[in-house]
């Protein structure tokens, strides 16, 4: 779940980066509630190899409510430790 802070205005988009490649160019889809603050994405990823892996996934943000106000957007990250075992 995704929630701007207070006086962030409304989510405007959202992009993982799943394997540091520190390319946040697809935007993912946005299941945003009523008045825009709160949203959930869904995403689906294979990891190919077994390691520790850190997604990321950057959100922004506008008070205009737009993604077209570009050097309006209040942008921030947040990660999740992902553990990939080998199968047997």
């Amino acid at each position: 779940m995704i929630k701007a802070p207070e006086g962030a205005g409304t989510i405007t988009g959202a992009a993982w980066d799943f394997e540091a490649t520190n390319d946040f160019s697809n935007m993912e889809m946005l299941m945003k509630s009523e008045d825009g603050t709160c949203a959930a994405v869904e995403s689906f990823h294979i990891f190919h190899t077994p390691g520790t892996y850190f997604p990321t996934i950057k959100v922004s943000s506008s008070r205009t409510g737009s993604l077209d106000d570009i050097f309006v957007q209040m942008k921030n990250l947040d990660r999740v430790r992902v553990i990939v075992e080998e199968n047997e």
